[in-house]
């Protein structure tokens, strides 16, 4: 079994040099993206930003003391034959990103914390992050960007049962097709409070018949948060497969946020083929579900994302601040946790759910600690190296 050795201080400053460019790279892509006046998305994620700055590492050493380092490379690996698995890119790619851009970055750039602050445990961040990243790719990358932004995990058998599973739409499936795939990435980006944690794309795989084939999660019903008890009828994702006609695209790609980019953008008009498939629960087995029952789903979907809605409405800006925040501190970790078989534990004896003092002593300063330090982010000023 392989020991756990973290990277060395000088190995870290490498690091986070080599990787200043990831996080303004992918956060261009992101500012597409609308925004949503009820959620509070800047502040809750700044919030977020203490805990897994101080906290995470011990979270992380408590999931290696359990598997050892050769059972989170195999929490990756699994990746590499599941669908509806949160164990994807842009979770893990948020354990690097958060601790050290939206909190090291935006937190150091206010002049809260030290650059050199905690380095020890930036050191564990960057070890339990690498060993995810360099089993779960399977092109030997860190990052999309050096794959010419692919993200192509399923091993062969995999993918020929999804392949086989794929079905020919008809006009009146796909247009059901279509409304389940929107409504469901609405709910699921809602429900994790209007953050992609929700919703993750891998591929495109050729299929080397003029088809490409994506495969797509919706986290419709993350039960683990306690405001998601409206969708307790719907299963835990849905995974959507399907297929578009090559000659019609003039590329697709996936960044590190498991986020598509396709040209042309509607790529609708020229999906061929589809299948579904759900998981009740995390980790309960794949189940089929008949296009014909897609309609039904969406409307299910619409009510729930309804309810949603009223409950936000109801919650002050510190609950849905916390709230938000959760789905970051908690929430990237959570699928690493639950897979250990850690995660009671880290709620019961390390307080998973608190939160340090710091984020309610500066609630109301993060407005304004955001205007000042995130230009400075997007041009890389997070990644300044550490003072050994």
């Amino acid at each position: 079994m392989a020991t756990f050795e973290k990277v060395s201080l000088e190995e870290l400053n490498r690091f986070v040099v080599q990787a200043s460019w990831n996080i303004p790279d992918v956060l261009s892509m992101r500012g597409t993206e609308g925004v949503n006046p009820l959620i509070p998305r800047q502040l809750y994620e700044i919030l977020s930003g203490f805990d897994s700055f101080y906290r995470w590492n011990t979270f992380e050493e408590a999931i290696i003391d359990k598997v050892g380092i050769d059972g989170v490379a195999k929490m990756a690996k699994s990746a590499h034959d599941e669908i509806g698995t949160k164990i994807n890119s842009l979770h893990i790619w948020c354990l690097l990103a958060v601790p050290f851009g939206t909190s090291r970055g935006v937190l150091g750039n206010a002049g809260i914390l030290k650059y050199s602050d905690n380095s020890d445990a930036m050191r564990t961040i960057v070890t339990f992050y690498k060993v995810l990243e360099q089993n779960f790719r399977t092109d030997g990358n860190l990052w999309t960007a050096f794959g010419g932004y692919k993200t192509q995990l399923l091993n062969d058998k995999m993918l020929g049962t999804l392949k086989n599973s794929l079905e020919p739409l008809t006009a009146k499936t796909k247009a059901s097709f279509s409304r389940f795939n929107a409504s469901g990435e609405l709910l699921a980006f809602f429900g994790h409070f209007d953050c992609r944690l929700g919703v993750s794309d891998q591929g495109p795989y050729d299929l080397g018949d003029g088809r490409l084939m994506i495969v797509r999660d919706h986290f419709v019903n993350e039960y683990h948060y306690h405001w998601t008890d409206v969708c307790e009828e719907l299963p835990y994702v849905y995974t959507l497969v399907f297929t578009v006609d090559k000659s019609k695209m003039k590329r697709w790609i996936i960044n590190d946020l498991s986020t598509s980019y396709p040209s042309p953008a509607d790529y609708q008009p020229f999906i061929t083929h589809a299948c579904v498939f759900k998981r009740d629960k995390w980790d309960s087995s794949v189940q089929k579900v008949p296009l014909g029952t897609l309609d039904k789903i969406s409307e299910q979907f619409d009510t729930c994302v309804t309810k949603l809605y009223t409950k936000f409405e109801r919650m002050c800006d510190l609950e849905k601040a916390l709230c938000g925040a959760w789905t970051y501190s908690v929430g990237m970790l959570l699928p690493f946790a639950l897979r250990a078989g850690i995660y009671e534990e880290l709620c019961d004896k390390y307080g998973m759910w608190n939160n340090i003092p710091m984020v309610f002593k500066y609630f109301y300063q993060v407005n304004d600690i955001a205007v000042a330090a995130l230009p400075k982010l997007l041009k890389g000023e997070g990644w300044v190296p550490l003072i050994p």
